[in-house]
């Protein structure tokens, strides 16, 4: 089935919504397709800006740990926990598997308690949100949850995929200024936006993006004065 553009969102009864967390793509358009922006494995496209990168790090609902049960101090506690798997038979992301982030800190041959598996990362975020177990976190796609507290990274060590996100500028758009400057501007909130990644926790708000700045115009205002 071909999907159809639709001005808005449908609404009523039978509609449901959910996020999705496997990943976006984007492309960033001012007159005409003159900027695009995508997510690229290890070979990105001659002449692409690379953002930023992304990283993985095991992550838990507090409700996991509210219950009482094991503790999560040490990669090893993950012995008496129920991990969480994305099924990628087909291999096409071998670096999120937790056979890869076990073996890189020390644990190859550890037994978790349980395992369950899903086919898309959206559904293994919401059962990591419902305290079913433990999953591997791709950052950024989870920094909003792990700054509101609804996950939390037990252990601080992080690794790099070989995905990045980058901006790709038409040939014909590169000398334009307008364009010059978006690129500019979305650099610089991609800066600032792995600076707050990099907090160990993660513990403040999410930054705002600031739309790229514009002329100010004086506003007059009319004081009305009265008597004392």
């Amino acid at each position: 089935m071909e999907a159809l553009l639709a001005a808005e969102l449908p609404n009523g009864e039978g509609w449901q919504y959910e996020p999705k967390w496997d990943g976006f793509r984007c492309i960033a358009r001012r007159d005409g397709d003159t900027v695009e922006m995508h997510l690229a494995d290890a070979g990105a496209p001659d002449g692409a800006t690379r953002l930023f990168g992304e990283r993985l790090l095991p992550v838990a609902s507090p409700v996991l740990l509210k219950r009482g049960g094991a503790p999560l101090k040490q990669p090893s506690d993950l012995a008496r926990h129920v991990l969480i798997h994305l099924d990628d038979p087909s291999g096409f992301m071998p670096w999120l598997n937790w056979p890869a982030w076990l073996t890189s800190n020390g644990q190859p041959n550890l037994k978790p308690a349980g395992s369950l598996r899903f086919s898309l990362y959206d559904q293994v975020i919401q059962a990591t949100l419902g305290g079913q177990g433990v999953a591997l976190g791709r950052i950024p796609l989870i920094s909003e949850l792990l700054r509101d507290g609804k996950l939390i990274a037990p252990f601080p060590k992080r690794y790099d995929s070989p995905r990045s996100y980058v901006v790709i500028v038409a040939p014909h758009a590169a000398g334009r200024p307008d364009v010059a400057a978006f690129l500019d501007w979305l650099q610089r909130e991609a800066a600032a936006q792995t600076r707050a990644d990099a907090t160990p926790q993660m513990r403040n708000r999410p930054r705002a993006m600031s739309p790229p700045s514009r002329p100010q115009t004086p506003v007059k205002r009319r004081v009305k004065r009265g008597h004392a």
